[in-house]
């Protein structure tokens, strides 16, 4: 009887865990096309406004290099929970900012 109730229960865990795996996304989903350009929009950015920002340290005023940095913190953040288009704002107030401070950023 003990016996019974344990396969039971074992079946119903393993049937439950199947049925919940189901209703969950899929990551091996193919990408919206749309998150696909707003990801590299956001992984080509933080590469650029990165490699701009440390080669500039030297000449940015300290307070704008650390909003400057503390918004590239805040992008590649973003980027590992797959928010891109909050990751392409941020790099987008980034890119004003070093705009603002005379240093050119390529496109």
């Amino acid at each position: 009887m003990h016996r019974n109730k344990l396969y039971l229960s074992l079946f119903l865990a393993i049937a439950g865990s199947l049925l919940m795996t189901n209703c969950l996304a899929n990551p091996l989903r193919a990408p919206d096309p749309d998150d696909n350009k707003l990801y590299f929009l956001c992984t080509g950015g933080l590469s650029k406004l990165f490699h701009v920002t440390s080669s500039n340290k030297s000449g940015l005023d300290d307070v704008l290099w650390r909003r400057v940095s503390a918004l590239l913190i805040a992008a590649e953040i973003e980027s590992q929970f797959k928010h891109y288009p909050s990751c392409v704002n941020k790099l987008e107030r980034a890119h004003y900012y070093l705009i603002q401070a005379g240093k050119t950023v390529p496109e």
